[in-house]
């Protein structure tokens, strides 16, 4: 008794409202009265650089970060990202539909950066200042480009890549953001194939 839990409301066409809760005995607790006070929703709809179409069922990671300061996303970790990681709040998940359209609810004045991790698609980390301006529906379009991919062969001819047991890549991230790949073994012939470049 007696700890706190912060939870967090997000509703369509509502601010996000964040409320901190005291827990307390049956029959003492009272349950809380969350007040949710209108703001637009970013609306956003995910679609395929090269064609076009939309790209459904697609999961989109969104939340506030710190300003200012530079965005950790450790792509090893994507799934498990949470409120507190790496200093992202207002975690949010949403999966695109049919029509690629997600919304995500937003804190007044304080837009959500945007993470996209999607098989056979270039990895993208949208800060709020690099998203696209929104087109005569108010929809935020976000073009995906088909991955890039980096095969690295480990010499095993060699002392040091007789002892290599991982690769990892480093990429040349956007101001702003810093991104940390995984780390990869090698198969039987020392190849390690990284994915989901841009």
């Amino acid at each position: 008794l007696g700890g706190v839990t912060v939870v967090r409301v997000f509703a369509a066409g509502y601010g996000v409202a964040v409320l901190k809760v005291k827990a307390d005995s049956p029959e003492r607790a009272k349950a809380p009265e969350i007040r949710l006070k209108k703001h637009p929703s970013l609306e956003g709809r995910l679609v395929d650089a090269a064609t076009g179409k939309p790209l459904p069922n697609v999961e989109i990671m969104a939340g506030s970060v710190p300003q200012p300061g530079t965005v950790i996303v450790e792509w090893a970790s994507f799934g498990e990202f949470a409120d507190g990681h790496h200093g992202f709040t207002n975690v949010l998940r949403v999966t695109t539909d049919e029509d690629g359209r997600f919304t995500i609810p937003e804190l007044d004045g304080d837009r959500a950066a945007l993470v996209l991790k999607q098989r056979g698609y270039e990895r993208r980390v949208i800060l709020p200042a690099d998203r696209s301006e929104l087109d005569a529906q108010g929809i935020c379009q976000i073009p995906l480009h088909p991955e890039a991919t980096v095969t690295a062969i480990i010499d095993r001819s060699t002392p040091l890549g007789q002892l290599a047991n991982s690769a990892v890549i480093t990429v040349d991230s956007s101001p702003g953001v810093e991104q940390m790949h995984e780390h990869l073994s090698p198969d039987e012939s020392g190849r390690v194939t990284f994915e989901g470049l841009g």
